[in-house]
């Protein structure tokens, strides 16, 4: 019989990870691609100012993270799983709300921000649009419809770049191409959503209701502060660049900042399939077999900062003209940030999963108070530098706390502090020997084989979590 051979296969989990890592590979790739093109068909103050819209767009995503993607969205998936579709129709109203009054308290502060206010409005559209392609892509990845989530994630990802490049190319029509590029696909893209999300299935029942909005609210705002602080955590060294050095400096620190925080995207792309899973072993009890994965990811993604640091001098002359060099400083703190990203991210899933979502907002509340004291303190001091060093910091400050109040919550075991503690500190010196050798491509080369080592041995202790036989692996 069939059933009673032993195959091994890459679990569900598993496989939509490598589904996500490869959109996210092809959707950074084109980035990668078209960032020289756009770093030399705009001037740099033309190129300031896409990277401040697109500063203030990231912002008002991460607030509505709060109700269409995450935790808050995948536990109200898991309670309400006999009313699937109208919960979602719930999530979209409620996100819709949050998006509009962000961009209601953005027309207020636009004379501040310096942003033509004629960009208000496609902001506007933009944020519902992104809002309604998220809530229908989180339940997606939260089922495993991982083909479903790779193309639409590959059209809004691949398409706005190549149509603003094809544009600029065929005239100087400024940094507005690209706002309109990307608005023009997200369109359709939630065109495509809001058809799966509001097709009747028959009766009033199937509306978004007064009960289910109320849901969608007491899962997700324990969760808005969060988001909000973290909106703040993550674009204050931004908004505080153009305050003090101007917009010229904000696209050559957003270039340092894209190439610093590259590895994110890996992390974002496991975690749209590690989130569930980890859900799943929570629900079960398996506390301890997460805690088995996350230290050899902290590790392994520890060694590839110390790669990405290795390599960023020839990527940056690639990605770049050569004034762009003036804010290479940011590198080095910035792409350490990446496990620390990570461990937040886990820590949040087993905070929310256990009930404990007030926690989330201490730990936003601290790292937002201190990511704008520390902006402030180090941008005036020393330039790009403390910028990446504020970043670098509010990160380890916020895991670090995260990890601290998981540890009292009944989740406790799916985080082993000695293990990510010593997964931290063994790559760092290497990471300071690739910062010092920037110049000295040959050495580089050779200590790469070092943060190799780590990967492979943070493949093979992996290796038992992500294979198993094909009779486990609905699991």
């Amino acid at each position: 019989m069939k059933e009673n051979i032993e195959k091994r296969m890459i679990k569900l989990p598993a496989r939509a990870s490598v589904w996500y890592l490869a959109v996210s590979l092809i959707a950074k790739g084109m980035g990668v691609l078209t960032m020289p093109l756009f770093t030399r068909l705009l001037d740099g103050e033309e190129y300031g100012q896409f990277a401040l819209y697109m500063t203030l767009l990231g912002g008002g995503t991460v607030i509505c993270s709060a109700v269409n993607s995450g935790s808050a969205l995948y536990n109200g998936l898991r309670k309400n799983c006999d009313k699937i579709e109208t919960y979602l129709k719930s999530a979209l109203a409620v996100s819709t709300a949050i998006s509009l009054l962000f961009c209601l308290l953005l027309f207020v502060f636009l004379p501040i921000l310096e942003l033509s206010r004629v960009f208000l409005l496609p902001l506007t559209i933009q944020l519902f649009c992104d809002g309604a392609v998220a809530v229908l892509l989180g339940a997606e990845k939260y089922y495993y419809r991982y083909k479903t989530v790779a193309v639409v994630s590959l059209t809004t990802a691949v398409l706005p770049p190549i149509i603003s490049v094809i544009i600029l190319m065929r005239g100087d029509f400024g940094y507005s191409v690209r706002i309109y590029s990307l608005l023009f696909v997200s369109v359709i893209a939630a065109l495509y959503a809001l058809i799966r999300l509001l097709r009747a299935r028959g009766s009033k029942e199937n509306k978004a209701g007064g009960e289910l909005i109320k849901e969608v609210i007491k899962f997700s705002s324990p969760m808005l502060p969060h988001s909000v602080l973290t909106a703040v955590t993550g674009q204050a060294d931004k908004l505080i660049i153009t305050a003090i050095l101007g917009a010229t400096a904000l696209g050559k620190y957003s270039v340092i900042f894209s190439l610093g925080i590259a590895l994110q995207f890996i992390v974002n792309a496991i975690g749209s399939a590690l989130s569930p899973w980890i859900i799943r072993r929570l629900e079960v009890g398996e506390g301890r077999r997460i805690a088995e994965l996350i230290s050899p990811m902290v590790l392994g993604y520890s060694a590839l900062g110390v790669c990405l640091i290795a390599a960023s001098p020839e990527a940056l002359a690639i990605l770049a003209p050569l004034e762009y060099f003036d804010a290479f400083p940011a590198l080095l703190p910035i792409a350490l940030s990446t496990p620390f990203f990570f461990l937040s991210t886990v820590a949040t899933v087993g905070i929310v999963h256990s009930g404990r979502t007030g926690y989330s907002l201490i730990v936003s509340s601290a790292s937002g108070i201190s990511c704008i004291i520390l902006n402030y303190t180090l941008i005036g001091k020393f330039g790009y530098f403390g910028a990446g060093l504020a970043f670098l910091i509010c990160q380890a400050v916020e895991a670090v706390l995260s990890i601290v109040l998981l540890l009292r919550t009944e989740e406790r075991d799916m985080i082993d502090p000695r293990g990510v503690a010593l997964s931290l500190l063994i790559p760092a010196p290497f990471s300071l020997l690739m910062y010092m050798l920037r110049e000295m491509l040959i050495w580089r080369s050779v200590m790469l084989i070092l943060p190799a080592i780590m990967l492979l041995y943070c493949l093979k202790k992996a290796k038992g979590l992500v294979i198993e036989k094909t009779a486990k692996s609905a699991s």
